[in-house]
């Protein structure tokens, strides 16, 4: 489903996204979160496995300087270099994720999850914005 531009600004806001903050959007879809974040001046990294969605992003955001779509499994995915981690997924991905999460992300890092909570991670802010509840975890 997609995500309301609205709700992703809030979700990118809360988070903190600034000026050369390295995101990645694991499963970025359309490439709307890579390229409003790539509005604030972050650096931005996309992984896709579907290959419409893969072909659909790059298209997208082919134009921004400041963004990379990968056609990669999010699971194959090195984390420890991202400022913000992005995700909108299914809670069977998200709690298959939470031991790499623990694992690879600094102790700086962002993570914002849209719609579902990551079970074993506690939220710093949880919010209900536009019908969408974001999750931001510090």
């Amino acid at each position: 489903m997609r995500t309301n531009r609205d709700v992703i600004q809030r979700a990118l806001k809360l988070a903190g996204v600034k000026k050369d903050d390295l995101l990645y959007d694991l499963g970025c879809g359309n490439g709307d979160v890579l390229i409003e974040a790539s509005k604030l001046g972050a650096e931005c990294v996309g992984y896709e496995i579907s290959p419409y969605y893969y072909i659909l992003s790059k298209l997208r955001t082919w134009r921004f300087k400041n963004i990379k779509v990968k056609y990669q499994n999010i699971n194959d995915v090195i984390l420890s270099e991202a400022d913000i981690v992005y995700v909108y997924l299914l809670p069977e991905f998200l709690e298959k994720l939470t031991p790499k999460f623990k694992k690879e992300l600094k102790p700086s890092a962002r993570l914002i999850s849209i719609g579902f909570p990551i079970k074993d991670l506690e939220s710093s802010q949880k919010i209900i914005f536009k019908n969408r509840v974001i999750f931001i975890y510090l």
